[in-house]
């Protein structure tokens, strides 16, 4: 059973390659990549989030929003960390990959759409409600105007005590604003990921 079991998972990361890989061609910019996030920077952006929870959030369990989750390697991740599916939100705005990831993951909440209008595309009764956001958005081959709408689109529909996580390959700030309301530090840099990664986190300033 473990060898199917085993055989089956392998079958399963390949189809997400070449879906990934087909979805790159036809929207390279939206996409960002061809290689899927590498376990450590799985690991290290889903830690992120386990690091700034408290006993409160914990026992309450804490509402996170994914953003260009792709083929889903960090959802699983965030599952099998133990959030509970109906607290996972996923902002794709790729229809495919989107309907790739309810089949996959049927008891999350997927929804298609920009991440520069969350407000208007999560239930009303959850602006303000958000612990988490984790994004995999390729920001850096999107210019200012873009962050600066994503940024503000993110930090409206989560709590005063919310924060952001975003990888970025290599070691600079994809999130570089002339905005001193919102305050940014590197975490964790992911040497072992091709390419290298940086996992950022954002929240406001105090």
């Amino acid at each position: 059973m473990l060898v199917r079991d085993v055989t089956a998972e392998r079958l399963h990361r390949r189809i997400k390659k070449r879906e990934l890989f087909k979805q790159f061609l036809l929207n390279p910019k939206q996409v960002g990549t061809v290689f899927p996030s590498s376990p450590w920077l799985v690991k290290a952006m889903t830690r992120a989030i386990a690091s700034g929870l408290n006993p409160l959030q914990i026992a309450a369990s804490p509402l996170v929003l994914e953003l260009g989750a792709g083929t889903g390697v960090i959802t699983q991740n965030l599952l099998a960390m133990g959030l509970p599916p109906q607290n996972l939100y996923v902002v794709e705005i790729n229809p495919i990959l989107a309907d790739e990831l309810k089949r996959l993951y049927p008891t999350i909440n997927v929804i298609v759409g920009d991440a520069r209008n969350l407000a208007q595309i999560l239930p009303t009764e959850l602006r303000g409600s958000f612990d988490f956001t984790i994004s995999s958005l390729p920001l850096k081959n999107f210019d200012a105007e873009f962050r600066s709408q994503f940024i503000e689109s993110v930090f409206a529909i989560m709590n005063n005590n919310g924060k952001v996580f975003q990888y970025s390959y290599f070691f600079s700030n994809p999130l570089k604003l002339n905005d001193k309301t919102v305050e940014s530090r590197a975490v964790k840099q992911v040497w072992l990921n091709f390419p290298p990664a940086t996992v950022w986190q954002y929240f406001r300033a105090r």
